[in-house]
């Protein structure tokens, strides 16, 4: 029953998460290279078309997102979104790079994170505050590894 799965609904739902969050970096990136109103647009777009197949493939809520030693969903999805928690890490001196994403902890990473840096701030904010783009895109990156991870795991 598994394997059927993998082959007709895990594996297209976590390839199309992949290629998404690939965009949605990619959105975050040209963001923080010129801020303006329609690239800010284009982020949240690329931000809720990723989340359009992480939502679809929530049924398949067990093996390597549960499972230890890849325990994936709270790198992807940690909830309650906890917006102190980004604003602490835009606040704070942090190392902003893929390598120490880990430290952020789990409230500063992944979709929520991502939410909390597009959805609740104006343009105006990534031109005057050039860690918030640093950190837009620490996250976006590690959440398009993450998702990369999660297709490799249920790969045959």
């Amino acid at each position: 029953m598994l394997e059927a799965w993998a082959d007709d609904a895990i594996l297209p739902h976590y390839g199309e998460l992949v290629t998404r969050t690939a965009a949605l970096g990619m959105a975050v990136d040209a963001l923080c290279a010129g801020p303006s109103e329609a690239r800010l647009a284009d982020a949240r777009q690329a931000w809720m078309d990723a989340r359009e197949p992480w939502e679809e493939a929530e049924v398949f809520t067990f093996g390597p997102l549960l499972d230890f030693p890849l325990r994936l969903l709270p790198l992807i999805e940690f909830r309650p979104t906890r917006v102190e928690a980004v604003a602490e890490i835009i606040d704070g001196d942090q190392v902003l790079s893929l390598e120490e994403v880990r430290l952020f902890g789990a409230p500063g990473r992944g979709f929520p994170a991502l939410e909390v840096l597009l959805f609740t701030t104006a343009v105006t904010d990534f031109v005057a505050d050039e860690r918030r783009c640093q950190y837009s895109s620490v996250v976006a990156a590690a959440l398009q590894a993450n998702a990369q991870r999660l297709l490799q795991a249920w790969a045959p």
